[in-house]
């Protein structure tokens, strides 16, 4: 499969899942790669890896196996709902906390 046809794919599948949801009344975010980024790192243009890395020195938690990039993804989007909600047991700085203001929370109501 091309490249083109895996990103396609994905794009389609992104759109069947946020439909699903919006039918269901289910209230869902988009996150911006680069927010993610920012958040994690206090840089927008922060790679996977250099994401990975931060967040190992900050946490501790290591990141390994096929997956180890995807898993840390979804644990910094968990730690910026929980941020942006006031309930993150970590401390971000001001540069990282920046990364929530590219996110449409009202989409879901936050």
């Amino acid at each position: 499969m091309s490249r083109y046809s895996q990103a396609h794919s994905i794009g389609e599948l992104g759109g069947v899942v946020r439909v699903a949801l919006y039918e269901r009344k289910i209230p869902f975010v988009g996150i911006p790669p680069t927010c993610r980024a920012k958040f994690a790192t206090g840089k927008g243009n922060a790679g996977k890896v250099q994401v990975m890395e931060e967040i190992t020195r900050k946490t501790g938690i290591v990141w390994e196996g096929k997956d180890a990039d995807d898993r840390c993804d979804a644990w910094v989007l968990e730690q910026m709902l929980l941020a942006k909600l006031g309930l993150s047991s970590y401390t971000w700085n001001r540069d990282q906390l920046k990364g929530l203001d590219g996110v449409e929370w009202e989409t879901a109501g936050l």
